[in-house]
């Protein structure tokens, strides 16, 4: 007998007291967030990157060059995680070390041509198939869902930056 997630996950926040829509909401991002990264994977594994190395490929087109602690900022990873898909990436030859133009110590991370050529090909066609499944959702209701989630994710984000400065 195979027990559904859901309920004993609802059980046991009404064990504690806690509202239980509470964790249908989390187990919907949570199954939400699962499928965006497989759909992804799904899309683009020919290349064989990761969601992350994606992730990178993608941030890298939008904002042509930047150094790898800004990189690690926007993407909300550690550095020391950054470090090790960028050299991936490089091997692979999307992307490349170049001096800063702003500071001569140090190195600017960007796309190559090669790199550029595939992400332009490949990112816009994997952002159209991801918006064929909200097409149904009215554009009030993407609203709604937006200033809800982000009333989910300020706390978090708070709570992290507080983390951080301890």
């Amino acid at each position: 007998m195979q027990r559904n997630k859901k309920e004993v996950l609802g059980k046991y926040m009404e064990s504690l007291g806690l509202p239980v829509i509470d964790i249908e909401v989390m187990h919907v991002i949570h199954q939400l967030r699962k499928e965006f990264e497989a759909k992804a994977a799904r899309d683009l594994n020919h290349l064989g990157l990761s969601g992350s190395q994606i992730d990178i490929l993608g941030t890298l087109l939008i904002y042509k060059s930047t150094t790898s602690t800004e990189l690690a900022e926007l993407l909300k990873v550690s550095k020391a995680n950054l470090t090790g898909m960028i050299r991936r990436l490089e091997r692979k030859g999307f992307l490349a070390r170049v001096e800063s133009e702003e500071d001569g110590r140090s190195k600017d991370i960007t796309l190559t041509n090669y790199g550029k050529e595939v992400v332009e090909k490949l990112i816009p066609t994997h952002f159209e198939k991801m918006s064929k499944n909200m097409a149904t959702i009215p554009l009030s209701e993407k609203k709604a869902l937006i200033k809800n989630l982000e009333l989910i994710l300020k706390p978090l984000l708070e709570e992290r930056e507080e983390h951080n400065r301890d």
